[in-house]
């Protein structure tokens, strides 16, 4: 109280010093924040980086690099977001919305984008391996068509090779194709009255491709055919 009391009004000039020196103060502060801000962006700590760059504009309004780095670190947090979204969606084997999500934060973040170019490939891929899991099980069931041009998609999608699907196509190929030819053999055999004859590559065509079409139907009923005749001699 008593230094209070005693100590003199400051005059004009020295509150005018006293402010410069305050103002200089706040913004060395804001500086050396700032680059603690820096530090942090550059360890990929945005959360952190966030609230040091507000601390910075705090201490100095002026300092315009402080408010172009908020936004970048609000936008590098939200991709960051978007990020962890896709990997969920990834594990759900929800590729189509992982891909849109990936898609957006790469065109946010600028920080990012090759960890965000990363998780691109790892979701193409496992798009990729569910794809030829699927195509197996339809080769597993016997449906080689459906199976042939389901591998042709991934051999499409993936020209440098995903699996074996190549040496898949190949087989599929060679069995669909030798049905199609047996079938029409048998059918012209048949047309030409040589029941033995067509029945033998109705037998072969369901050997190369059972489930395409109703080849038991055509391979009994010309087994009786031939059984009838048979009796008949």
């Amino acid at each position: 109280a008593a230094v209070i009391h005693l100590t003199p009004d400051a005059t004009d000039e020295q509150r005018h010093n006293a402010e410069i020196i305050g103002k200089n103060a706040k913004r060395e502060s804001a500086q050396l924040t700032f680059g603690e801000a820096l530090a942090c962006e550059g360890k990929n700590q945005f959360g952190a980086a966030l609230v040091l760059y507000k601390a910075a504009l705090l201490l100095d309004p002026e300092l315009s690099d402080a408010v172009a780095s908020i936004d970048r670190m609000k936008n590098e947090l939200e991709a960051l977001g978007m990020l962890e979204k896709a990997q969920i969606e990834m594990r759900n084997e929800s590729f189509d919305e992982a891909d849109l999500l990936l898609k957006d934060a790469y065109e946010l973040s600028q920080l990012s984008r090759a960890e965000i170019s990363e998780l691109m490939m790892q979701a193409s891929k496992m798009k990729g391996e569910k794809h030829y899991r699927e195509a197996r099980d339809l080769e597993v069931m016997g449906k080689k068509s459906e199976a042939l041009a389901a591998f042709e998609a991934i051999a499409k999608n993936w020209p440098d090779g995903l699996e074996d699907e190549a040496a898949r196509i190949v087989g599929l190929k060679i069995d669909v194709e030798s049905a199609k030819e047996q079938w029409a053999a048998a059918e012209k055999a048949e047309a030409d009255g040589d029941l033995p004859k067509a029945l033998e590559h109705y037998r072969s065509a369901e050997r190369f491709y059972a489930e395409w079409r109703d080849g038991e139907v055509h391979i009994e009923r010309l087994r009786k055919a031939i059984a009838a005749k048979a009796a008949e001699a």
